[in-house]
């Protein structure tokens, strides 16, 4: 996470404590924002364990000039695969 997106989740806590602080919902709501922030770290962890898989056989990059001009491409042992976002193209390459 980049310093600007912790700073926005550490402050958008604070509102949650402030506001809920002394009522039985403040685990709840804690959870809602924790949870998905929890959820994608994890994701990226596992994208990063399949790059450091492909030993010498990954590369990645941007289409410049095709069909898929604008979208990330990642090449690793299970071949080549194109997406919007570099996750997407990550998240396909590790579904074969």
């Amino acid at each position: 996470m980049k310093d600007h997106e912790i700073a926005a989740l550490v402050n958008e806590l604070r509102d949650v404590a402030v506001t809920y602080g002394q009522t039985q919902q403040l685990r709840e709501r804690i959870a809602h924002i924790i949870v998905p922030v929890l959820k994608e770290l994890s994701a990226d962890g596992e994208r990063l364990d399949w790059i450091q898989r492909q030993a010498d056989e990954f590369n990645s990059g941007m289409i410049e000039d095709a069909g898929n001009a604008g979208h990330f491409f990642v090449m690793g042992m299970t071949g080549y695969h194109h997406g919007e976002t570099f996750r997407a193209a990550l998240d396909k390459a590790r579904e074969v």
